[in-house]
């Protein structure tokens, strides 16, 4: 899962892009405006005594329209497009994907940015990283609304990455019955860390969007079934969806 720290930098990342394609709006309707002669217009008009022309008008009310398109749209389009990322997202190596590990569908990203607007009250996301502190999976409000999830991505999917350690969390209670035969099969299922739950989901997710093949879900598979104290799973992708929804298990 990524931490408030890799998130801050990719939010950064974004506000400044953000705020240049602002300014860049803004520079463009000044040069108009001045071209169209409006400017002093528009002084006159502060002072009632005078109206921009129509083509003035016009070039506000595109202005205004862009600018609500940039400010709503920016984080909507790219997570659409790029698979849960914006272009600060994909600097910091961090994704938005359900709770399941698949990618995020349409109506869960336009939830989650539609939320953005409480997380970021009173101002610079202080709601947001209120409830980031608060919750163990460092969720913004956004995220517990849509169901989602940010994680980090590993640029490089290795068997030798895994690592013992960590402790077991939340559940999916319509599999409670498959997650209970899974702990009694597996009898070293407490060692599954955080590490490997965050490579569990970037395989399922990298799985989902034809980046690796069914090959390399076999072997990661086998290797954590084999370090988990159980046998080889027939089904690999079951199995690490499995896992998954065993680490999000709460503790009983």
């Amino acid at each position: 899962m990524a931490g408030i720290g890799s998130r801050s930098i990719g939010a950064l990342l974004d506000a400044l892009l953000l705020g240049v394609a602002l300014l860049v709006v803004n520079v463009v309707l000044l040069v108009l405006l001045a071209a169209l002669g409006d400017l002093d217009r528009l002084d006159g008009a502060a002072a009632g005594r005078a109206a921009p022309s129509w083509l003035g008008g016009l070039a506000l009310a595109l202005y205004a329209l862009v600018n609500f398109a940039l400010l709503w749209g920016y984080f909507v389009v790219f997570e659409l497009l790029w698979n849960g990322q914006t272009p600060g997202k994909r600097v910091a190596g961090i994704r938005v994907v359900r709770l399941d590990s698949s990618p995020a569908g349409a109506l869960a990203i336009v939830v989650r940015n539609l939320v953005r607007l409480i997380d970021f009250l009173p101002a610079a996301y202080g709601v947001g990283l209120l409830t980031m502190f608060i919750d163990r999976r460092s969720r913004r409000l956004g995220d517990l609304a849509a169901g989602t999830l940010v994680i980090r991505e590993r640029r490089e999917i290795a068997l030798a990455t895994l690592q013992p350690a960590a402790a077991p969390a939340a559940p999916d209670p319509a599999a409670a019955e498959r997650l209970d035969a899974l702990a009694r099969e597996y009898h070293r299922l407490r060692a599954l860390s955080a590490a490997d739950y965050d490579l569990i989901v970037e395989a399922l997710g990298r799985r989902a969007r034809g980046a690796i093949d069914d090959a390399l879900l076999a072997r990661l598979a086998a290797a954590l079934a084999a370090r988990l104290g159980g046998p080889t799973p027939a089904d690999a992708r079951q199995f690490l969806m499995d896992l998954a929804a065993h680490y999000r298990r709460p503790a009983r």
